[in-house]
């Protein structure tokens, strides 16, 4: 391939420093079509920053593209610090962030390059990668918590038939339709979030075990 360009992007949610660093990336060919993209979280607690995130961003797709050995590549983000710390134009006194820039020269050899800053309008696509791999993470995460109250819940459902469960006669669950009128899951779930409740969870799990009882 002649020339790739790289869109990159980071952040770190819901607090930053301290929260979930995740980062996404997209590489185009001259078309304008996407050649490959990736996404993912690269820290979190203490060592997670928004910049940790940008940092990794880059990384990440400049892997992607040195294998593809293209003969120039133009990189843009909208990480002023990460742009202007690349080429040089700004000092890098952060000690823990210079290994990215490290990593990320020795991929960049041998290939003519040029970074540029773009505004946040301009670099949606690889800022909705990031927050797709936030939201995927915050969402495990989050159900992880519920999982552990499902030992609790599983006691108070009384089933209704078709898939469908009273909570302790308070809230009703329908696995099928995937939903539960409590207000954890009424309040959180969205189609960007598809939280699943205690109560949803338990259900299932009830499904689960009445189907391997069955068989």
């Amino acid at each position: 391939m002649t020339t790739l360009t790289l869109y990159f992007d980071g952040l770190c949610e819901p607090v930053n420093p301290g929260g979930i660093a995740c980062f996404g990336w997209l590489l185009l060919d001259e078309r304008g079509q996407v050649v490959q993209e990736g996404n993912g979280v690269e820290a979190r607690g203490p060592d997670a920053t928004n910049n940790v995130a940008e940092w990794a961003a880059l990384e990440r797709g400049l892997r992607a593209a040195a294998a593809l050995r293209p003969e120039s590549l133009e990189i843009r983000g909208d990480s002023q610090l990460v742009i202007n710390q690349l080429t040089g134009s700004w000092r890098m006194n952060a000690v823990h962030l210079r290994p990215y820039r490290e990593r990320c020269l020795y991929l960049l050899r041998g290939c003519q390059w040029a970074a540029r800053w773009i505004p946040r309008e301009q670099n949606e696509a690889a800022d909705a990668l990031s927050r797709k791999a936030y939201r995927a993470e915050a969402l495990a995460e989050a159900e992880e918590k519920r999982w552990a109250k499902v030992p609790e819940v599983l006691p108070r459902l009384q089933p209704l038939g078709d898939g469908a469960y009273s909570v302790g006669g308070v809230y009703v669950v329908d696995v099928h339709a995937g939903r539960c009128t409590c207000p954890d899951f009424t309040k959180r779930h969205t189609a960007d979030f598809p939280l699943r409740c205690k109560h949803l969870l338990a259900a299932e799990e009830a499904e689960r075990l009445a189907a391997r009882d069955a068989a």
